[in-house]
């Protein structure tokens, strides 16, 4: 936007937004909603913390896999967070695999 049209809006900004709330007090929906997502705008779904006992200490990721399933079963975790969770430290064994991979495959072309 070129700024000569910023600064008319900015300079123009004070006189709309009176106009906007005067609108939303006498019914006007449109300026109501536009008002309300200003003010309270709609929070994001998000899952509440879970704390699983042991997984800091499980030194592999079988193991903090194992301390998850034990949660979910115990119903101290949401099957689904614990579903989340299992997903994602099977992402990260894929990660680690494809660095020593690439770790092995220049241990060999350095070697040649």
């Amino acid at each position: 936007m070129p700024p000569e049209m910023r600064q008319r809006l900015v300079d123009a900004s004070p006189e709309i937004l009176d106009q906007i709330i005067i609108s939303a007090k006498n019914g006007d929906m449109s300026a109501c909603r536009l008002v309300l997502e200003r003010l309270a705008p709609v929070s994001k779904a998000s899952a509440a913390p879970v704390h699983i006992d042991g997984l800091e200490a499980s030194e592999t990721l079988s193991g903090k896999a194992n301390c998850i399933l034990n949660s979910i079963a115990s119903g101290e975790c949401p099957a689904d967070i614990g579903a989340t969770l299992i997903q994602s430290i099977g992402a990260v064994a894929k990660i680690i695999e494809i660095d020593e991979l690439d770790r092995r495959i220049s241990a060999l072309e350095a070697a040649s």
